[in-house]
């Protein structure tokens, strides 16, 4: 099957582009997730939140919270036939250098999570969260 691309400008505030990568459109469960932020907001206050669901077929999403210093990665089908899961990542302390935009991308294959970069360095996994 054909590769299938989504991407979406400006989805929120301090968001550069959200942009799923499918491989194989017919297998929407393996791919990646790009995220582009605004470098400063990652040592901002508010959190960060991008947001990508296609019903009935699946939902993902990417939230950062510079508070806590943690990546919460939300993925799973929308029509509810498997648990959504949720995957938490550790940012690293000193936030991106003079960029303007910090890029974080998802990788995920077989509806499961595989891992997390920012800005092309793996970022450490602290853990499942539970819905």
């Amino acid at each position: 099957m054909a590769e299938f691309k989504h991407r979406h400008d400006r989805p929120g505030p301090n968001i550069h582009y959200g942009e799923v990568r499918f491989p194989d459109e017919g297998e929407l469960g393996t791919g990646t997730y790009t995220v582009a932020v605004e470098a400063a907001a990652l040592r901002g206050q508010d959190a960060l939140a991008a947001v990508l669901v296609k019903r009935p077929v699946f939902q993902l999403a990417l939230e950062v919270n510079p508070q806590t210093r943690e990546a919460v990665v939300t993925f799973g089908r929308a029509d509810g036939a498997e648990p959504v899961l949720q995957s938490a990542y550790r940012l690293p302390e000193s936030g991106p250098t003079a960029a303007k935009q910090a890029v974080f991308v998802v990788t995920f294959e077989r509806w499961s999570v595989r891992g997390v970069t920012l800005d092309g360095k793996h970022l450490e996994k602290v853990g499942p969260m539970v819905n």
